[in-house]
């Protein structure tokens, strides 16, 4: 069954209601209330509602029946919602979609995806929240100018207010006629094939990327919020191997004078950056220590020493109040607080997912090729593991109520599972 059927039979299987883009209305759970685009254009009332009972998914012991339920077939692959305290927010082709605590569809904004065509192949839509407030679609391909034959590769940023659905901006980023910006893996840094960098900020507004220093080239750019970084390289060798902000950069803060490169590994969408450095080779040949720091991202100062990080660059997961944030086995608590779990000689790798606002944090565990745990991990306590049902995942974040998002990326279907135990 093509994935439009499937979406077809979805809607046709959820109740439909009318609804208000007002985030303070009330209407009943389970049904969905009127989704009205607040940007230029407007999307059609009677979109997928959620249903206590609608849909399930296995998930682990820990987590109860589901609260509620619905399902958004996925438009493009691995195309994950985002779960903020008050909000889940995924995209449906066209349409971005929140639903609170509740399950109930807050609002729904549309948005101009490129032809399929068009678009710059491999680079599928992204959404990506970009600070504690916005949330973003960028979408990147062939762009036609004004005259008959021009045409431009460009980055479309359409910026939304994660409250109510305001549609705040529709940003271009132009990249050339046969290549493409590069969007970076933290923020809304893109990478220009002028070798340039620029960053489009929360609100719509689009800034070069901090200038390298004498000695190195500026080859990209990551955000923290309303704060542009820098991505540098230096050397013959194309590297990356500094980073740093408006007067300030990470050699400032460089674990040690003999750190070879650095680079941005993470960030909380609006204070907070995590760097990633490495020591030298050591005389045997074998690589230096790889060392992490927390950053301000506004100064470049050091604010924690944490001893592990993800395994790739990856935003925080954070809780619904901010005060816990985790990725790959880091935790981080209120007061920048530095936790790891797992890892060490003997134990399983851990990839956090999604933590509470009492900093229990759950994610997978595994090592080599054993099928994965999950880990649920209370700070101050021995962290636990229980079996995964076949086909299940960890949760993907918690919303307000303790509420763990599950989501299957086949089916597109989102529960709400509330943390037991």
């Amino acid at each position: 069954m093509s994935r439009k059927a499937l979406a077809t039979l979805a809607i046709l299987a959820l109740s439909v209601s009318a609804c208000s883009a007002n985030p303070d209305a009330n209407p009943t759970p389970g049904t969905s209330p009127s989704a009205q685009a607040t940007g230029s254009e407007q999307t059609a009332a009677g979109q997928p509602s959620s249903e206590p009972a609608g849909h399930s998914l296995p998930v682990a012991e820990v987590f109860g029946e589901p609260a509620w339920s619905m399902q958004i077939p996925p438009s493009w692959e691995q195309m994950t919602p985002v779960v903020t305290a008050k909000r889940v927010i995924a995209l449906d082709e066209a349409v971005v979609r929140a639903y609170d605590s509740q399950g109930t569809e807050v609002w729904a904004t549309a948005w101009k995806p490129l032809a399929e065509e068009d678009r710059a192949t491999g680079q599928p839509p992204v959404l990506r929240q970009v600070s504690p407030e916005v949330i973003a679609v960028i979408d990147t391909g062939k762009v036609e100018g004004e005259g008959l034959s021009t045409s431009t590769y460009s980055a479309m940023v359409t910026l939304i207010n994660i409250g109510d659905g305001a549609l705040i901006k529709e940003v271009t980023v132009d990249g050339s006629a046969s290549d493409a910006p590069k969007l970076g893996a933290i923020g809304l840094g893109f990478a220009l094939p002028d070798r340039t960098a620029v960053v489009v900020l929360p609100g719509g507004e689009v800034v070069e990327a901090p200038p390298a220093p004498s000695e190195a080239r500026l080859v990209g750019a990551a955000s923290v919020g309303e704060n542009p970084i820098g991505l540098w390289e230096t050397g013959s060798v194309s590297a990356l191997s500094s980073f740093g902000g408006t007067g300030w950069s990470s050699s400032d803060s460089a674990p040690s004078a003999a750190t070879v490169n650095s680079l941005v590994y993470g960030s909380d969408m609006d204070l907070l950056l995590l760097g990633r450095w490495n020591e030298p080779t050591t005389g045997q040949g074998k690589a230096g220590e790889v060392v992490f720091q927390l950053l301000d991202a506004a100064s470049g100062s050091v604010l924690a020493k944490p001893e592990c990080g993800p395994a790739v660059e990856s935003q925080f997961v954070v809780s619904p109040d901010r005060e816990w944030k985790v990725a790959g086995p880091l935790r981080l608590g209120p007061g920048n607080k530095v936790d790891c779990v797992g890892g060490g000689d003997g134990e399983k790798s851990v990839t956090f997912s999604a933590v509470t606002d009492q900093g229990r944090a759950f994610g997978a565990a595994g090592e080599g090729g054993a099928d994965p745990l999950l880990v649920d991990s209370t700070p101050g306590q021995e962290p636990k593991t229980h079996a995964l049902p076949e086909g299940a995942d960890p949760p993907i974040g918690v919303m307000e109520g303790d509420l763990a998002i599950h989501w299957d990326t086949k089916s597109g279907i989102i529960t709400a599972n509330p943390v037991e135990g």
